[in-house]
């Protein structure tokens, strides 16, 4: 329950943070992308709390809440691999291809209205199976939210479309792209390249450790379904746990590439901008005053 918490707060407050401010430098679609990207880790939070009570104490909201916040988490979750990829679409051309990005011009709100459009039916579209193949079951422990397939064949299909168009598909364009942006950094002459190299490298391991796992704990679970592997409840239980874990830490831990990455991001927040002249204020008093320093640390 802790956990819950600490990913509803640390995302609640991160993701809004970045929403409030928008560095000026970014163009306008890529902040778009960047605000869809922030709106959809807030839906996707916004549901943790109910999840989290259905999980230890069952469900007390309802049928219909039920297969709402079922279809609110899948549309976090959908639309934020979709938005994700199409930034780094949008990133790799800007990158690899400037002289083709740079021709685009005023056509570039055209392709971000169309790709935003797209990625949201994307998203609504397989996310409406998963809120109408849910509901509230009564158990021997309680009532409880959770998914009711009436048939093999659409438990399997919800399973393979996230592992495959959800994980797989997006995973391999983070890579593809990444690592030609990374390439082609490295053979330039820019300023601060290393610190680029990192930021690409943080954003591809943060996903992979965030969602293999995950994607990892479907297939398996969708062998067990068919049969083919065997698992106990136990052992069931404690994967699902670390996966769903991981997986959730994604609305917290992407926020904080941007805040700690970028230099002139962390300039527009709040926060940030509240602790740097404090760190000011706090080393101007030292530096006039060097014996303020010992006197605190003197018993």
């Amino acid at each position: 329950m802790q956990n819950m918490y600490d990913f509803f707060s640390v995302s609640m407050r991160d993701n809004t943070d970045i929403l409030r401010n928008k560095p000026p430098q970014q163009s306008r679609q890529y902040n778009a992308w960047r605000d869809f990207t922030r709106v959809s880790n807030l839906i996707f939070t916004f549901t943790l709390v109910p999840w989290t009570v259905n999980h230890i104490w069952g469900w007390i909201f309802g049928n219909l809440a039920c297969m709402l916040f079922t279809w609110c988490i899948f549309l976090g979750l959908y639309s934020y691999m979709m938005f994700l990829t199409v930034m780094t679409v949008h990133r790799y051309v800007a990158v690899v291809y400037p002289v083709f990005a740079s021709s685009v011009g005023n056509r570039s709100r055209i392709y971000m209205h169309i790709s935003s459009a797209v990625a949201w039916l994307i998203s609504v579209g397989f996310s409406l199976p998963e809120m109408i193949f849910s509901g509230t079951v009564d158990g021997p422990d309680g009532v409880f939210c959770v998914p009711n397939y009436n048939s093999m064949f659409v438990e399997l299909f919800g399973y393979f479309t996230q592992i495959i168009v959800f994980f797989l598909l997006p995973f391999l364009v983070i890579v593809f792209c990444y690592t030609r942006m990374g390439f082609a950094i490295l053979q330039s002459r820019m300023r601060g390249r290393n610190h680029a190299i990192c930021i690409i490298l943080s954003i591809a391991v943060g996903f992979f450790i965030c969602w293999a796992p995950y994607n990892i704990f479907l297939f398996l679970f969708s062998l067990r379904s068919l049969g083919v592997f065997a698992l106990s409840e136990n052992v069931l239980e404690i994967i699902y746990c670390i996966t769903h874990v991981l997986a959730y830490s994604h609305c917290c831990l992407n926020p904080l590439v941007h805040i700690f990455g970028g230099k002139k991001f962390r300039n527009y927040l709040p926060w940030s901008r509240g602790f740097r002249r404090l760190s000011q204020r706090f080393s101007m008093q030292t530096f006039s005053n060097p014996s303020s320093l010992s006197g605190q640390f003197h018993l």
